[in-house]
């Protein structure tokens, strides 16, 4: 009996598939992604997408915002609700000059918490990242978040796009 030539190549096919999805890269625990639609935000400040990284040393925020551009002063705002239920506020405001100050703002007030917290904006490739010591986000666990970019100082302005809330949990 004669093999099929389709036989010897829907095995390899087979093969290629199954060692793909054993090799592939599992998802990171403590990782978590925000996808928001292109189009719903004004043209220079469109979140795209957002990144989201807890872990027991750093909580990271890397925003992805279309047609990010030199301008008026710009912010990006997240605020986030840790597993105790308090809210934190991580602010970073990029001045008309281009200088830039971040800040995570305590849960019911507007009294910035002494932390060694970063901000990166990367007008070039439509990025910000934030990156904020996790013990300045209260003592562990998960992190629902939710950001807004925008016009202003941080004190005043509009958002002109906003995500939905997504919950990362502690790698």
């Amino acid at each position: 009996m004669r093999t099929p030539r389709v036989l010897p190549a829907l095995v390899a096919l087979t093969g290629s598939v199954l060692a793909a999805a054993l090799l592939a890269a599992p998802a990171r625990a403590g990782t978590a992604t925000i996808e928001d639609p292109l189009g719903d935000g004004v043209p220079t400040q469109d979140l795209t997408t957002v990144q989201l990284l807890n872990t027991a040393t750093e909580f990271r925020i890397t925003a992805t915002v279309e047609g990010l551009r030199a301008g008026p002063q710009q912010l990006l705002s997240a605020e986030v609700r840790s597993a105790s239920g308090e809210v934190y506020t991580v602010v970073t405001v990029r001045s008309k000059d281009g200088e830039v100050s971040t800040d995570v703002l305590r849960p019911a007030g507007m009294d910035p918490i002494p932390c060694d917290e970063r901000a990166r904006w990367r007008l070039r490739i439509d990025r910000i990242v934030v990156r904020v010591p996790r013990g300045c986000l209260d003592d562990g666990g998960p992190l629902r978040v939710r950001l807004a970019v925008g016009f202003g100082d941080g004190g005043s302005g509009d958002p002109t796009d906003v995500t939905r809330t997504r919950r990362v949990v502690q790698d």
